[in-house]
């Protein structure tokens, strides 16, 4: 079997159940109306997310005055908003009037709190569970540790693909022997205070190159506390003075910090267990036979994502590499896109349902 990387980015989720970059703003002012969106960080009586929805809805008018009436179709990406909220911190400006940098830094937060409260209840059911399950089969049958011939690299911040992974694992120490984050991660559930290593035989690679949900970071100690049962990210945004035992580190610092890298085209990737999980990324690209590219629409402003595929990807007569993409439906810049940096990949446009059934 040829050593693969499986590369998935939002459209693979999508099937799934996730919502793809331009569905989350329509989504949240959707959820803005029905009072839905912040359910998840409910304090018992409502008064804590009727303030985070008012507080949001605020500041996203400021910033779009049409926000409001315009047709969904109309609305930015939410990458658009993120952008020119981070340029402005970047520039310490601010971009409406009446508001301080302060009040700036509390909107990104919003922003990335409102893509996680989108993000946290996804299961799939039905015809999408079978697909997954059938594609954990797939990528169970390539692993093992004594050939390790498979990787998932992923853009992605939930964890549907995860989850279905973590499963059959019998506990938390075989599943830190079994798969390769791509960091040494504390386990808060199994074996309090204990850091596990990045395993040296594990049955396959799973790395995350923007941070999951089920992550939270300890600015002290530096390393990450990964829950593998639930979505833990929410830790991270809990009021200042709100300390208790699930939002503190085994190093005893607390709170936790959130870890994703959002998308913004002002991105930094310079926290140190993410430029682990890129440099592994980087290895398992660069040794592999066949890469298969789901769902990812390799946009000109990933250049971190482009500058890696390109170097992975130069190699000598006697590594050849098999490029495989997979999208739904024919959007002729994406192609070319491919086209340009991959001449001889396998291009495919009737989706991941497809590439998914038509595997063993």
């Amino acid at each position: 079997m040829k050593r693969t990387v499986l590369f998935t980015g939002a459209g693979a989720s999508k099937l799934l159940g996730c919502p793809i970059t331009r569905e989350f703003l329509p989504l949240v002012r959707k959820e803005l109306r029905t009072g839905d969106l912040f359910e998840d960080f409910r304090d018992g009586d409502g008064r804590k997310e009727n303030k985070l929805r008012k507080q949001l809805h605020r500041d996203l008018r400021g910033l779009l005055p049409g926000f409001d009436e315009a047709d969904d179709a109309a609305l930015p990406l939410i990458t658009d908003v993120l952008s020119l909220v981070d340029y402005s911190l970047l520039s310490a400006s601010t971009p409406v009037a009446g508001r301080s940098l302060s009040e700036l830094r509390e909107l990104r937060q919003l922003l990335e709190m409102a893509l996680f409260d989108l993000l946290v209840d996804l299961e799939p059911a039905g015809k999408p569970a079978k697909l997954l399950a059938k594609l954990g089969r797939w990528i169970r049958s390539h692993g093992g540790s004594s050939k390790r011939q498979i990787s998932v690299v992923s853009t992605n911040y939930d964890i549907i693909i995860d989850w279905e992974l973590f499963e059959h694992y019998a506990d938390d120490p075989k599943l830190a022997a079994g798969i390769d984050l791509g960091f040494p991660w504390w386990d808060p559930q199994h074996n309090p205070g204990r850091l596990y290593p990045r395993p040296a035989a594990a049955d396959f690679g799973l790395y995350k190159l923007h941070g999951s949900l089920n992550w939270v970071r300890c600015s002290f100690c530096e390393h990450i506390t990964m829950n593998t049962d639930y979505q833990i990210m929410y830790q991270a945004y809990r009021e200042q003075g709100d300390i208790d035992k699930d939002n503190t580190c085994w190093c005893e610092h607390a709170p936790f910090d959130g870890l994703i890298v959002a998308p913004s085209l002002v991105r930094d990737v310079r926290e140190p267990n993410l430029m682990a999980v890129w440099s592994a990324a980087l290895e398992a690209l660069r040794i592999a036979d066949h890469w298969i590219i789901a769902g990812y629409s390799l946009p000109t402003e990933d250049i971190a994502i482009r500058s890696m595929l390109i170097r992975a990807s130069q190699r000598g007569k006697s590594n050849p590499l098999e490029v495989t993409v997979i999208q739904h439906g024919c959007d002729d810049a994406t192609r070319n896109r491919y086209k340009l940096l991959f001449p001889k990949c396998d291009y495919r446009t009737d989706g991941m349902e497809a590439f998914i059934n038509s595997l063993a």
